[in-house]
This record gives C-alpha cells, structure tokens and sequence, in this order.
C-alpha cells in the first residue's frame, strides 16, 4: 500500500485513507457511514487504514448532509453546588454516550426572563433538544412557551403530565429521614432547612412537618438557610439559642447544612447521637467521613442525569411520545450520627 507522511500531529484526511487502503474516497464515506454497499473485505481494509492513520470523521460535516446538529442545550443554575455541578456532569457523560455534546447555559439569575433568553440562543446554535436545570420554583408549564417547540425535559419541576419532567422525590426522602428518627423515640425533631425559594427546599420542609403531624407529633424549630455548611451552623446556633432544650434530633437540607450543625452542637458541648441525633440529604462522598459520619438520604445525582437524558433521547426520536413526570426514589443510608434517644 501507498506509503504516507502525515507529518507530526497533523490530522488525517479522508483521501489519505483511501490512498492507503486503494480504494476511492467514496469508498471511505460509505464504510465510515456503515454503509451496506460495500464488500465486506474492502470494509476490512477500509477500516484498518482508518486505525493506522488514527482518522477522525469529519461530524460537522457529517451532521449537514443528516441535518442533526447533535447538540443537546443544558440551562442550569448554581453549579458551584454539589448537587447542580454533579448533574451536569451525569448529563454530558450520558450524552456522550450517544453520540451528542452538550452545549451550556449558567444562569446568574434564574428568572423566567432569563430562561428565555438561555433557550432563545441555544436553538439559535441548532440543539436538537434541551435539559432545564433550575431548582428554584418554577411553573414548567408557564415556561413552556420558551422552549419553542424543541424537545425539552425540565427537571426539578412538576410539568402536571403537560411537560416532560424528572426529579428526585424529595418528599419521600424526607419522609424516610423523619421516620428514622422517630422510631428512634425522638418525638423532638427540629429543622434546619435549605433556601424556601428553591423548590426542593420547599418540599423538604414541608414534608417534615406533614410527617410529624402525621405520626401525631408537634413540628420542632426550624430555621431556613442557604445550602452551605456555614449557613447550618449559624442556623444550629440559632436553634440552640431559641430552642434548647425543645429539640433531640435534626432533619438537615442537605448533608452541607449537616456539617455545620455537627459544628455548632460540638461547640455548645452536645454529643452526636448522644445528645442530639442528625440526618442530612444527598448522601455527598465526604458525609461518610463527617464526625461522626452522617445518616443521610442518598440522592442518586447520576441516575437523576442519566434519567433526564434518556428521557430527553426518547423524546427526540419520537416527538409523539406524551410527557409525563417521572420520579426518582431515594434511599436511607444508616451511619452513626444517628441513635435511640
């Protein structure tokens, strides 16, 4: 076979591949695109020349000729958290699995506005669909206009089986974290909740109360926060200034909030479980090594983005499919922060 210097670094072109297997560059195409009208030993041939040169299709070109851009627009929110920066992260590695790249739009403000625009300039860039990531609280249904058509699965939102939407389901997780703790015998259960204009904030809090008043009990103190470790142990403090002696156990927000109030007990001299027992939500790797390590509800970032994903692939390839809302459940995930009163 022809013999051919590329040069250093330099990238392989498709005419190079079909002088070195000897065949025409339409040839090539056909292989590259799988294509059936080839003989299955020029195939091979084909395909060996495509390894020794390290030759890579030219997609964009590819895309033109099929008009799919294979771009997936992403419109996210506060991925200085764990939480929205993991998502993200499952999102692209899922999408990447078939065949599309993610194209990214940070929002400093998450507003209705704001979301337009983001959707506006990613269909301007030719995304074949789009994922909303925004957890505060949003009518999926009132944004719905924006999307203009273009496949669109809104997570942490309600869409009412009107749009395609995924979350965790925060209530249950909250659910399992109270119920943990009162058949434990606490009876005093108190909350240290994340940001109310987030919607899983909301919805934590809420289901809290709901379950104590269902198992008959009186909701303890609680005191909204902002996410952070910093802002758990101010919010502890505060209980503790406000209520001592009113509360045995805390639901946590999330497993940052429980790290500052792990501080804040520490400090005014109360034992976790031994005096004051603890359950986070999120289940983020270094909760394992909290001291004590955390009893958290563990919420499954990647499945939430793989799902998302998914779900978003399917709607693509058939627009006919019916949204619905589909719901994640967490589990409880048992440690030493955590015990009998």
């Amino acid at each position: 076979m022809p013999q051919i210097d590329r040069g250093h670094g330099r990238i392989a072109t498709l005419h190079e591949v079909a002088a070195r297997a000897g065949v025409s560059h339409q040839t090539v195409s056909r292989v590259v695109n799988d294509s059936p009208q080839v003989a299955e030993q020029t195939r091979v041939r084909v395909l060996r020349a495509v390894e020794e040169l390290d030759y890579k299709p030219n997609t964009a070109a590819r895309n033109l000729v099929s008009k799919r851009s294979t771009l997936i627009g992403v419109i996210t929110f506060a991925t200085h958290f764990y939480g929205p920066a993991h998502i993200l992260t499952s999102i692209d590695q899922a999408a990447r699995n078939f065949g599309y790249k993610v194209l990214l739009a940070s929002l400093l403000d998450p507003s209705p506005e704001r979301i337009d625009v983001a959707a506006r300039e990613l269909i301007a860039h030719g995304v074949e669909g789009m994922i909303v990531n925004v957890p505060i609280e949003l009518d999926a249904v009132r944004i719905q206009p924006s999307f203009r058509g273009i496949p669109t699965v809104v997570m942490d939102a309600n869409g009412k089986n009107r749009m395609a939407t995924v979350t965790l389901d925060n209530e249950a997780g909250t659910r399992m974290a109270t119920q943990h703790l009162a058949q434990l015998g606490h009876t005093r259960i108190a909350c240290v909740s994340g940001n109310l204009k987030w919607r899983c904030g909301r919805l934590r809090q809420q289901e809290w109360q709901r379950t104590l008043r269902g198992l008959g009990m009186e909701p303890g103190p609680t005191i909204e926060s902002d996410w952070t470790a910093e802002g758990g142990y101010r919010a502890t403090k505060e209980l503790l200034e406000v209520g001592c002696g009113q509360f045995t156990a805390i639901v946590a927000s999330n497993d940052q909030l429980a790290l500052g109030s792990l501080r804040a007990l520490h400090e005014a001299g109360l034992e976790v479980p031994g005096h004051v027992s603890i359950v986070g939500f999120d289940n983020i790797p270094e909760s394992a090594f909290f001291d004590p390590p955390l009893t958290t509800i563990d919420h499954p970032f990647d499945a939430v983005g793989r799902r998302s994903l998914e779900y978003l692939i399917q709607i693509i390839r058939d627009p006919a499919i019916r949204p619905k809302h589909q719901n994640i459940t967490p589990t409880l995930v048992c440690r030493e922060s955590t015990g009998r009163i």
